[in-house]
């Protein structure tokens, strides 16, 4: 190789490594927003936990009363059935 083949072959390296570093610096900056999307996403999915555990509470409590509710209707209605006949 002459001098003039080298100094050529060692331009374009260089081109190449600058490419590189700047495809590097953009996969970078891709992984940092992937990063902190995810963290969001995981946030959200934390409050959609959080609200879906209180729900269960709350159809838990609204079972019972109404399981109160119609045992209680139920009474008075045999009451009032057995007392009317009498």
């Amino acid at each position: 190789m002459n001098d003039q083949s080298q100094v050529e072959a060692l331009a374009t390296a260089r081109i190449d490594i600058a490419r590189l570093e700047v495809e590097v610096g953009h996969l970078t900056r891709g992984m940092v927003d992937l990063q902190e999307s995810n963290q969001q996403l995981t946030a959200k999915l934390d409050q959609v936990l959080l609200t879906l555990s209180e729900a269960r509470g709350g159809w838990k409590t609204l079972m019972v009363v109404g399981g109160a509710a119609s045992s209680a209707g139920a009474a008075v209605a045999w009451i009032i059935q057995h007392l009317g006949k009498a």
